[in-house]
């Protein structure tokens, strides 16, 4: 692959041929790509210099004064910047320094007589650059300024202390073609522009119709260099700000028809700016404005005369009145005087025939409000196409704001490649389309396509001659083809046929592979009424952070979200992706990720982690605290988040969110109330001595209850901002206030009590005894019945009225954060610091379902209006949406409820060992992946396990320093390890069965006789605490936690004898797991800097480093045959390398961190463990031309 792109004008071929015929006779190691001795003829050469500049590392961009005006080279500089290519300029001729752009005039110029060595030696290191996006189209020839416009929106952009955005809007809405766009491309241009914001300048076409998830990945990966793709538009939107947030760059969104639209552009970016392009001067409210309307006089007379010969003075000015001085419809008539001059009229005489076109059609004077005097200017220029014109027509039925490949002519007009080119050039003379030759792609102006659009009956018959023209759907002829083929279906009335391809295994691969995820689930949303469409739908859009990375994973990540039984097109659907051979892959043997259909619909990324979260009662809107102090509003349909209050210090504590659109909120000791719409501040009210720690509508919303910290409630008129009353209601803080019937109020605290109160009298009707500190409260709608959460996980349930205790409901492990009751009174949801939620039955006081999926403590949770959806909000910075109906018919997952610490094959048994954090062993049947056995030690959280040789009998140890046998076919208790000091982190057992060794964090590593159960040894091998031990039937290979590398992490060891045999040194972090080859010749270990290292444990070296994974590695295996390597990560990857090279043979993502691995003896099958207690079992299916298709790992 070329290193290096040799950039130069053509008037400096000379030189860099020579150039180019030095460096391969001096540097043959440095490969180079020039372009006109390694590039294809024709259409689209543009396209194979942008291939090129993908690929390499460096430009070296030959400089001469012919540099400064080629526009080709221009364009090279700046899409090699765009791509972070590095660009070494190099002096060819004398030059004017002055006309440099700025970020060249700073670049060190190579004099290659004097430096040539030094040059050398550049092209041959590592290179880096900041990619520096340049997306503004070109601007059309003989462009005529506008300079009143340009000058104040420049202003605008670099004057200190800008505002963020800046709208280019018309005063006429809906008209379009008054140059917005070509301004605002000429603003990108501006050298002084390009200085300011020298990180980039960003560039969207929206349109009516946008596709915003696509957009706004467009510009994320323009910015990052990768190919990511986005579950939704809002993780997509966050994404871009995280990239924009520290950077300066110029981003214009072009065509914006909808203020909801701009949304997610808004995000971050303190230092950027935007600049919108709009028909609506209402959707740039808030934006400062300049409107662009018609041309002055001379600038419309001069857009008119524009490439004509010189002549006709003033006699321009009359048609461009008549025009209405529309920069569109200039274009078109400055295109047919060009035509007329090319055919051998006088420029006067070209002018004569203009007006006389335009008297007889009755333009006397232009109104762009009117339909029929448009079509009659647009009529004038379609008197030059003769026979193209019913193509043209056929034109309209490309999507708006794309680019159309030649190639899709070709087929649309059944034109060979040659004439669809004259064809489109001919138009573009007329000013009727914009082609660029050197892309080979051309793009209708919105104003005439729809025009166009509207002069033609019957568009479906069009859609389906395109259709026809491209054939098999499955091997379709372009780019532009796999993208847009669902569009061009569904307008020729083929939905069936698209149906079919959507339940098509191998199209929709090859949908994905020739474009990306987002693509392939925008096709989905033309069937949105289909429910299986939807559920497969749903299972993509789940597994889209997984396939923008590798779509090798498509088949393995569908079969893991959808249930066999889910109907027949999607069981179909699983079937045959099963049988895929694309590549080397992982097939789950069940659905164990997690599921389409199910309780979870969506997630949103909120970095708020112990902010409250209020559901309005129609479940379409959400809204949170935000890290800054902020109230975020979240439109839970399309993903998009706003901003809608000012940040606040101190951070909000509580919300409330009523059906008329008013927030509650409460920061510090004081109550605010909220527009949710515009975000104004309404009201502040003061009062309390102490932090408010909840709030809570009442009385249909004219008065509001608030808690604090100080003990007290109280009530408040939002009318007049007036404290009504204030109780003092507990000895220590309120945890929790609710509303009742009848003017009351339910109270719970940390002084152990529930309290019923009269709000007006304030008198205390009833005590409700708690039993211990009050974290969370919520009564039903009716008054009926309360319930409240505990530290220790419980939920009590109360009849208010006699306040009896009528329940217990226990499942959660961890402190109640929030409950909530759904309106029909029936049941309960609360949330957990054990990272779920669960819904419960008031009325038997049982669990309906767990609602699990976050990975941290969940710290809130509300419900809608008509108690079908909730929104939780939790520590792992996500806001997720769930469908409560769903979770009723939902069971609970069977297995671990808490991270898998440790797992073993039993190849005897045809069994799988786990342990889990949640205090179980179980044991699995390898071949029905059912649950065959469940162990519950006593005492702490498991944390390693070992199982005999002969696999009858396993060693669990636990968090309470305890290290047992067990008896796998009894389930009974076999035995005990005594004397141990400290918390064990790693327990194993010899090949022979004869001896145990156990390391903990004590430092200490203990020998331990397997039959008699008495300890041998006591040692410190490692001066920190062993992390990890693998052994032979007498030595050992242990990793410990990092102290720096002198003392060498790794360690052989004697058993019997304790004594070290060799170290190992290289380590950059901790060791965090371990395994050996049968032969115990070699030594696998993952590492919490992401690596896997290969060691040869006779000679004590290192040989091989992998590097893939993007975070701690927490379990490593090593296949039977010692062939390959399993190596599952935090970074939700497990990885199979083949062990000899460190080749990655495939991959399989999880729903979060994994922490455990096994390899099953007889076959390419494995199992992997998370932190939710999931465990994935997986097969490696082998490419059709993977030279591993045997391979065991």
């Amino acid at each position: 692959m070329a290193r290096v792109f040799l950039s130069y004008s053509r008037a400096d071929e000379e030189f860099a041929t020579r150039l180019r015929e030095r460096l391969e006779t001096e540097a043959a190691d440095v490969s180079l790509w020039q372009d006109r001795s390694r590039m294809e003829g024709g259409v689209g050469w543009w396209q194979q210099i942008k291939d090129a500049l993908e690929q390499v590392e460096f430009m070296v961009l030959v400089m001469s004064q012919a540099t400064m005006h080629s526009d080709t080279v221009r364009k090279e500089w700046r899409h090699a910047r765009q791509q972070g290519v590095c660009v070494y300029p190099v002096k060819a001729a004398e030059f004017d320094f002055a006309q440099l752009p700025r970020w060249m005039s700073n670049a060190h110029f190579f004099d290659l007589e004097k430096e040539w060595p030094t040059f050398l030696q550049h092209l041959r290191s590592p290179a880096y650059a900041q990619r520096v996006p340049f997306m503004a189209p070109d601007l059309p020839p003989n462009y005529v300024d506008r300079p009143a416009e340009f000058a104040e929106l420049r202003s605008r952009l670099l004057e200190p202390g800008r505002q963020n955005g800046v709208a280019i809007t018309t005063a006429l809405h809906g008209a379009g073609g008054f140059g917005k766009t070509t301004l605002a491309a000429a603003l990108c241009h501006d050298e002084d522009i390009i200085t300011v914001f020298f990180d980039g300048i960003l560039w969207v076409t929206l349109g009516r119709s946008p596709n915003l998830q696509a957009a706004v990945t467009g510009l994320h990966n323009a910015l990052s260099g990768g190919h990511a793709a986005f579950a939704d538009v809002q993780s997509a939107g966050l994404a871009l700000a995280e990239q924009i947030q520290d950077r300066t760059c110029l981003i214009v969104i072009d065509d914006v028809w909808d203020a909801s639209h701009l949304q997610p552009f808004l995000r971050g970016g303190r230092n950027c700016a935007r600049l919108i392009t709009t028909r609506n001067f209402r959707i740039a409210a808030d934006f400062a404005q300049v409107k662009v309307d018609e041309m002055r006089g001379a600038e419309a007379a001069s857009l008119l005369a524009r490439g004509l010969p010189p002549g006709g003075g003033r006699l321009f000015e009359e048609p461009a009145r008549r025009l209405g001085e529309w920069p569109l419809l200039l274009e078109l008539a400055n295109a047919t005087l060009r035509h007329r001059v090319a055919l051998g009229d006088s420029v006067e005489g070209a002018l004569r025939y203009l007006n006389r076109a335009l008297d007889r059609r009755g333009v006397t004077r232009f109104d762009p409000l009117n339909d029929a005097k448009i079509a009659q200017t647009i009529e004038i220029s379609l008197e030059s196409l003769h026979k193209d014109r019913r193509n043209f027509f056929a034109l309209a039925i490309f999507p708006e704001n794309t680019n159309i490949p030649l190639s899709a002519v070709q087929g649309l007009c059944g034109l060979d490649d040659f004439d669809a080119e004259e064809m489109v050039q001919s138009m573009h003379d007329l000013s009727l389309l914009r082609l660029d030759l050197q892309s080979g792609v051309f793009r209708l102006h919105d104003a005439i396509r729809v025009w166009l659009r509207d002069q033609l009956s019957d568009t479906q018959s069009i859609h389906a001659r395109l259709l026809a023209a491209w054939g098999d759907p499955h091997t379709l002829p372009s780019a532009y083809a796999w993208r847009w083929l669902a569009y061009h279906l569904v307008h020729a009335d083929r939905t069936a046929q698209l149906r079919s391809l959507l339940l098509d295994f191998d199209w929709l691969q090859a949908k994905l592979e020739a474009t990306d995820v987002s693509a392939l689930v925008s096709d989905f949303d033309n069937l949105k009424d289909d429910a299986e469409i939807s559920l497969i739908q749903a299972a993509i859009r789940l597994s889209a952070h997984v396939l923008s990375r590798d779509k090798a994973q498509f088949a393995g990540q569908l079969i893991g979200r959808l249930q066999p039984g889910a109907g027949r097109s999607s069981t179909a659907l699983i079937e045959q992706a099963s049988r895929w051979r694309g590549a080397n892959w992982l097939r789950p043997l069940g659905p164990s990720l997690t599921q389409a259909g199910g309780p979870l619909l969506r997630t949103f990324i909120v970095r708020s982690t112990y902010a409250p979260v209020a559901l309005h009662p129609d479940g379409r809107t959400a809204v949170c605290a935000s890290e800054d102090g902020s109230i975020r509003k979240w439109d839970l349909e399309s993903g998009v988040e706003v901003r809608c209050t000012p940040p606040e210090s101190g951070g909000v504590r509580a919300l409330a969110l009523s059906p008329a659109g008013q927030i509650l909120s409460a920061v510090a000791e004081t109550i605010k109330l909220w527009d949710l719409d515009s975000g104004a501040e309404l009201l502040c009210l003061k009062g309390h001595a102490g932090a408010v720690t909840c709030v809570a509508w009442a009385e249909g919303g004219r008065r509001a209850i608030s808690a604090s910290a100080d003990g007290t409630i109280r009530l408040w008129d939002l009318a007049s901002g007036e404290q009504m009353v204030s109780i003092m209601a507990h000895e220590d803080r309120v945890s929790a206030v609710c509303i009742l019937p009848r003017g009351r109020a339910l109270t719970g605290s940390r002084d152990g009590t529930l309290r019923l109160w009269h709000l007006e009298s304030g008198e205390k009707v009833r005590s409700f005894l708690a039993r211990g500190p009050v974290t969370a409260a919520a009564v039903t709608p009716d008054g009926r019945w309360a319930v409240a959460g505990f530290a220790d996980g419980l939920l009590k349930i109360w009849d208010v009225e006699s306040g009896a205790e009528t329940g217990v409901m226990q499942g959660h492990t961890d402190r109640i954060a929030a409950v909530a009751t759904t309106p029909d009174g029936h049941r309960a949801i609360s949330a957990s610091g054990d990272s779920t939620l669960r819904v419960w039955d008031l009325a038997t006081a049982s669990e309906i379902c767990c609602l699990a999926g976050h990975i941290q403590g969940v710290t809130s949770v509300a419900v809608n209006g008509d108690g079908r959806r909730a929104v939780s909000l939790s520590y792992d910075g996500t806001l997720k949406l769930w469908d409560i109906e769903r979770s009723r018919a939902a069971s609970l997952r069977s297995g671990h409820s808490d991270e898998i610490t440790a797992m073993v094959a039993i190849p005897r048994r045809r069994q799988l060992l786990s342990a889990s954090r949640d205090g179980t062993l179980r044991l699995w049947d390898w071949d029905s992946r059912s649950e065959a056995r469940c162990f519950r030690p006593p005492g702490g959280k498991l944390s390693c396990i070992a199982v005999t040789p002969d696999g009858s009998r396993a060693l669990s140890a636990s968090t309470d320093r305890t290290l047992k046998l067990w008896d796998l076919d009894s389930g009974e208790e076999a035995g005990a390890f005594t004397g141990l000091t400290g918390e064990l982190s790693a327990v194993a057992i010899t090949p022979d069965g004869r001896y145990v060794v156990s390391a903990a964090d004590d430092r200490t590593v203990r020998v331990w006789n397997m039959a008699t159960g008495s300890e041998i040894h006591c040692f410190t091998p490692h001066p920190r605490s062993a992390t990890a031990i693998a052994l032979s039937d007498s030595q050992a290979f242990s990793g410990a936690w990092d102290s720096g590398s002198w003392d060498g992490a790794l360690k052989v060891w004697n058993l019997e004898s304790g004594e070290e045999i060799s170290s190992f040194y290289g380590l950059s972090d901790s060791v965090a797991s371990l395994a050996v080859t049968g032969d115990f010749k070699r030594g696998v270990s993952g590492c919490w800097d992401g690596t896997v290292r290969v060691w040869n444990l006779d000679s004590s070296s290192q040989e091989l480093t992998y590097s893939g994974h993007a975070d701690a590695v927490s379990a490593v295996a090593l296949a039977p045959d010692g062939r390959h390597v399993v190596s599952a990560s935090h970074d939700q990857t497990l990885h199979i390398w083949e062990l000899a090279t460190g080749r990655v043979l495939a991959r399989f993502t999880g729903d979060g961190p994994l922490t455990a691995c096994a390899v099953f003896a007889d076959g390419p099958t494995l199992a992997v463990g998370e932190t939710s207690g999931a465990i994935h079992f997986l097969r490696l299916e082998s490419g059709a031309h993977s030279e591993v298709a045997a391979a065991s790992p």
